[in-house]
């Protein structure tokens, strides 16, 4: 049995939290949730529902008391500024680290983002290079920061459109003839996390998950291929015409109210030459099992296919 048995975990109804949640549940942990809305969760007896946000002193309080272990994979993925991004990844993570944790020997799993490594980049890449910060320099000593690639699986609601547009034929791509970047299913990331859990040692470390590949979008082209038994178009779009609909993307999200996820930044990004994971050390106990062959089938039925 593992040694942590009273998990506390942000962000369980989002896409990864919410795998990640599946999978602590199927491996018999007692899970404490933190929820805005408690409708959005799964019901099992080894759930222990905790409303509020982190933002809401009191209620990290309760989730994180007298737990082992914490993983926090909350945080805000979309905004139009700096200070969004700030406010809910890294004040977000002070606060659940001014919690009790800090006196005893908890152990801290971050789910950070492989952007972090490229601060500069973006307002996003900088938050979650700032949480990471945050936490090293914290009292804490059994932590442990991932960060993933592009994740993908069953609810992701980013790669899948892309997906989509090659099983019609289309594969939209920033117009960089160069670029090259890791993948991650989302089963695998889940596994990765239970097998952290399942150590005793090793602490203070960066990992760097992939699923044993790199790819381009030419190699991505020919997987789908032959997944989808069709051609696949490859249609470039210059920078130009990102950053062009990124600003204006911006400019309209603050006319309409809502939070953009085509920044300036996230163009930026698009538009990086080098996603490549540097993958995971021999410690983690852990070996991914599902490639992009392998993973397009968790996304779309054989009967669907075609």
């Amino acid at each position: 049995m593992p040694d942590a048995k009273v998990i506390a975990l942000t962000g369980s109804t989002g896409f990864i939290g919410s795998h990640i949640l599946k999978s602590l549940l199927s491996n018999d942990f007692h899970v404490r949730i933190l929820v805005r809305n408690s409708n959005k969760t799964i019901s099992h007896p080894n759930i222990e529902i905790i409303s509020g946000d982190l933002h809401n002193q009191p209620s990290l309080d309760k989730l994180t008391a007298g737990v082992d272990c914490v993983i926090h994979c909350a945080g805000r993925v979309k905004g139009a500024n700096a200070t969004s991004f700030i406010h809910d990844n890294v004040h977000g993570t002070k606060n659940i680290l001014s919690t009790s944790i800090q006196t005893r020997k908890v152990r801290f799993i971050l789910i950070s983002s492989l952007s972090a490594r490229e601060p500069s980049i973006s307002d996003y890449a900088n938050s979650k290079y700032c949480c990471e910060t945050v936490l090293k320099q914290s009292n804490l000593t059994q932590w442990t920061i991932i960060r993933p690639p592009a994740v993908y699986g069953p609810g992701d609601t980013e790669l899948k459109p892309v997906f989509d547009w090659m099983k019609r034929g289309i594969l939209w791509v920033p117009d960089s003839t160069k670029q090259l970047f890791s993948l991650l299913h989302v089963t695998d990331l889940s596994q990765l996390i239970i097998s952290q859990l399942n150590l005793t040692a090793e602490y203070g470390n960066t990992i760097e998950p992939d699923d044993g590949n790199q790819y381009s979008w030419q190699k991505v082209q020919k997987i789908s291929e032959i997944f989808f038994h069709r051609n696949i178009r490859i249609i470039r779009v210059p920078s130009t015409i990102l950053s062009l609909a990124a600003r204006s993307n911006v400019l309209f999200s603050k006319l309409l109210n809502y939070s953009p996820m085509l920044t300036p930044g996230k163009a930026r990004e698009l538009l990086h030459q080098n996603w490549i994971a540097e993958g995971t050390p021999d410690i983690t106990n852990w070996k991914p099992k599902v490639d992009l062959k392998v993973g397009l089938s968790t996304l779309y039925s054989s009967d669907n296919v075609n």
